[in-house]
C-alpha cells in the first residue's frame, strides 16, 4: 500500500508530538527506515513540506508575508507581528519579510485570507474616498 506525503507527515507529527529530543531522534531513525523499506525516500522533500503545513495547522501557526517600504527595527517588527496575529486570531504568526521600493511608506501583510494594507498610498486613497463621499467615512 502506498502512502501519500500528507499521510506520512501526519503520522510523523503524531509520533514526535510530546517527545524529548532523544526520543524524537529514535522516531526519525525509525521513520527513515520505514521510508527505505517502502521505497519512498524520493518523497522526503514533499513529506517535509507536508509536515510543516500539518505542524502549523495543528499548532495554530499562520505563515504570511510582510512587505515593507524599508527595513524596520526589531521592536516595531515585533509589535506589527503581534497585532496582526491578534487580528487573525493566530497562536503564532510567522512573517517572511520583503522590501518593495515601490512602497512610499508603511507596510502590507498577507497571511492566508487576511490582508492588511497599511501602506501610505492606501491611507491616502482612503482619505481621498472619505473627502469625496462623506457617507464612506461613517
Amino acid at each position: 500500500m502506498k502512502y501519500s506525503p500528507q499521510q506520512y507527515a501526519s503520522a510523523l507529527y503524531e509520533a514526535v508530538k510530546g517527545k524529548t529530543a532523544e526520543e524524537s531522534v529514535t522516531v526519525l531513525n525509525n521513520f527513515s527506515a520505514l521510508l527505505k523499506k517502502n521505497r519512498d525516500t524520493a518523497l522526503a522533500r514533499k513529506i517535509a513540506e507536508a509536515f510543516e503545513r500539518y505542524y502549523h495547522k495543528k499548532e495554530g501557526i499562520v505563515s504570511g508575508e510582510l512587505v515593507l517600504a524599508r527595513e524596520l527595527d526589531g521592536r516595531l517588527m515585533s509589535e506589527i507581528t503581534e497585532r496582526a496575529a491578534g487580528a487573525i486570531k493566530a497562536g503564532e504568526l510567522l512573517l517572511k519579510e520583503k522590501t518593495d521600493e515601490n512602497l512610499i511608506g508603511g507596510f502590507k501583510i498577507k497571511a492566508g485570507e487576511f490582508l492588511l494594507d497599511a501602506s501610505l498610498k492606501e491611507v491616502l486613497m482612503k482619505m481621498r474616498r472619505q473627502v469625496r463621499d462623506p457617507a464612506f467615512a461613517r
